[in-house]
């Protein structure tokens, strides 16, 4: 008797192909910027904002160029007044909402002409909202951050990425580049996470904690920095990869996990190689590839002249089994790579989309990798009129018909008709492949408070097409008092469409969330994300939930000043005792802040501390 394995061959879409003018031809050099999608007017379809050039402001063919077009839902695009944001070349860009007023802003990286030199700047532009959605520039909050640009040509990851590490209900910022101005140290790259606090950036310092000491992550640029979430435990993690100066030089890749109190570990397993040195100027992101809801890795990069692309599948104890190219079937890079997943073929399934120069370029184009179901892939040229071998690119749902259709800019170096290409390709599905259909929202959800946190559980949901370990879960509270909304990732808290797509968006992987909110009183919704980034509507709270009495809010008032000290603020007419204890329940200081007084707690190590007055327990970081 003999058995016999037979490979998967998934079934494969078919394009309608676009050719959409997003930018004249002659504009941005070949492939160097950046293109990001987001509702910016709340009409409930995707928009698109391109950010392109390359390192020559002297030079009108490689001049920088920002372009922000609006999706008319019916396949055709209205290009918007952008000219409040600065053209920069060798660029990058995130949509974030820093201020949850509920409308996509937009923070750029790049670099910008100056008279002596090629200035690198971070830009924050406020989206001003109804009716008109201007983006205008935020300059205290981009007086917060550190003037940073990808630096290269050849960079095309991504190096901005927004997402709550802290589950404060504050959209953090996490950026990688190389600065305009070196650290005292000399140092000159930069990874931070830069944390929102009531919507002001300050950025972090000893975010690492290594043998009893913190630490700063390893400062990378020319590379790319994801987020993922590698234990299922709900909170980002992060992984980056570039080329340092410091300690000493070289080309690196690390992973670190979120310890879920402002802090993080360096992973060290050995089967992701987080300790060898690569080659820039590829990228490496999570993605979910076998669905069982643990992020895997996906990594495209050259390592000695080796064009690689390796998958690290997790094991589920924040271990890594790899797998190579000659295995996947995936194929490697030398450089200007851009990834991004979701299932294209509806059939639960992660698919990649990869481009990039080198052996990815062959033939002119990057590729479509169709997930088999074992760990392997089967590459598919996209259509020849519409497609980029190097520069960014998106899978988005652009007709919102729930299925993924794929946007790409660059250059094709091969083929019949080599040049500059910019499009986008409507999947029309064909064949037997389904539409995809919403997931179904989540039951059984509850809300309790435990004295300094919210605790969000509900059952696992279902979906048509994804697998039920591989759905992932968004949430927002709103405050019955002042209608502050909070979210986890952007989105139509009434429709449940999210407002980002294109890149692998960052949500959450369990079927719980904690929340540190502010004091008050919320009705809470969660809802189910498919692998095509279709949402169900949200389940919502059925009566307001109550934390901290209101009679009595803002009344002693706690928090941190610039991450170091501990402040008590107390606008009470009558002295308030108050306990300072760590996470052991060993007190730390126990006294007394006078009616109309502040008084701060100094000297304290990094870590969490809850403050409790007569009123209330409030949990404080410091960093």
């Amino acid at each position: 008797m003999a058995s016999f394995s037979y490979a998967i061959v998934p079934t494969q879409v078919a394009w309608d192909v676009v050719n959409f003018p997003f930018y004249p031809p002659q504009t941005g050099g070949t492939v160097s910027g950046r293109m990001i999608w987001g509702d910016f007017n709340n009409d409930g379809y995707l928009d698109v904002f391109f950010i392109i050039g390359r390192n020559s402001n002297n030079n009108p063919y490689q001049d920088g160029h920002a372009f922000l077009w609006k999706n008319n839902g019916d396949g055709t695009f209205t290009r918007v007044d952008a000219g409040a944001i600065t053209p920069l070349t060798q660029s990058s860009a995130e949509f974030i909402d820093y201020d949850n007023d509920g409308n996509l802003d937009l923070v750029v990286m790049g670099k910008m002409y100056s008279p002596d030199d090629q200035k690198r700047v971070v830009r924050v532009y406020k989206n001003s909202g109804p009716p008109c959605y201007e983006f205008i520039e935020d300059k205290e909050r981009s007086a917060e951050l550190i003037d940073v640009a990808t630096d290269s040509n050849d960079a095309m990851g991504r190096t901005i990425q927004a997402v709550d590490f802290d589950h404060d209900g504050w959209t953090d910022l996490i950026i990688t580049g190389f600065r305009q101005t070196p650290f005292p140290s000399g140092n000159s790259r930069l990874t931070r996470i830069f944390k929102n606090v009531d919507g002001k950036f300050q950025m972090q310092e000893g975010n690492v904690s290594l043998g009893g000491t913190n630490k700063n992550f390893y400062e990378l640029s020319r590379g790319s920095v994801h987020t993922g979430d590698i234990n299922r435990d709900g909170y980002a993690d992060i992984i980056v990869v570039g080329r340092r100066n410091q300690p000493s030089g070289g080309d690196w890749a690390y992973l670190y996990i979120n310890n879920r109190n402002g802090t993080f570990r360096q992973s060290m397993d050995l089967a992701f190689d987080s300790s060898i040195q690569r080659d820039v100027d590829g990228e490496i992101v999570f993605a979910d590839i076998n669905g069982d809801g643990y992020d895997d890795i996906v990594e495209v990069i050259n390592y000695g002249g080796q064009q690689r692309a390796n998958i690290y599948i997790n094991n589920g104890n924040e271990t890594f089994t790899k797998f190579e190219k000659n295995v996947t079937g995936l194929i490697g890079a030398s450089n200007q790579v851009c990834i991004t997943a979701g299932d294209i073929n509806n059939d639960g399934l992660l698919d990649l989309y990869i481009t990039g120069a080198g052996d990815l370029s062959a033939d002119g184009s990057g590729r479509i990798f169709y997930n088999n179901g074992d760990n392997k892939f089967t590459p598919v040229m996209l259509p020849e009129a519409v497609r980029a071998a190097q520069g960014s690119i998106g899978l988005v749902d652009i007709d919102r018909d729930s299925n993924l259709d794929y946007a790409c800019f660059g250059f094709d170096n091969g083929g019949p008709s080599t040049g500059r290409k910019r499009g986008f390709g409507i999947n029309k599905l064909g064949g037997e492949i389904p539409v995809n259909t919403p997931p179904v929202a989540p039951e059984n959800f509850e809300v309790t408070f435990n004295g300094n946190k919210y605790l969000l559980t509900w059952d696992m949901a279902s979906d048509n097409e994804t697998p039920q370990n591989a759905l992932r879960y968004n949430v927002f509270a709103e405050n019955s008092e002042n209608g502050m909304v909070y979210v986890y990732a952007p989105v139509d808290i009434l429709t449940g469409k999210l407002k980002i797509g294109g890149t692998i968006v960052p949500l959450i992987k369990p079927n719980s969330f904690e929340w540190f909110l502010p004091e008050g009183n919320y009705t809470f919704g969660v809802q189910t994300v498919d692998q095509a980034d279709l949402a169900s509507k949200f389940t919502t709270t059925s009566n307001v939930i109550q934390g901290i009495n209101l009679t009595h809010k803002n009344a002693v008032r706690v928090f941190t000043d610039n991450n170091k000290t501990i402040v008590i603020e107390n606008t009470l007419p009558t002295d308030v005792p108050y306990t300072v204890l760590n996470v052991s329940g060993q007190i730390i200081v126990k006294d007394v802040c006078p009616a109309g007084m502040q008084q701060t707690v100094q000297g304290l190590t990094q870590g969490v501390y809850i403050v409790k007055t007569t009123e209330r327990a409030v949990k404080a970081l410091i960093f």
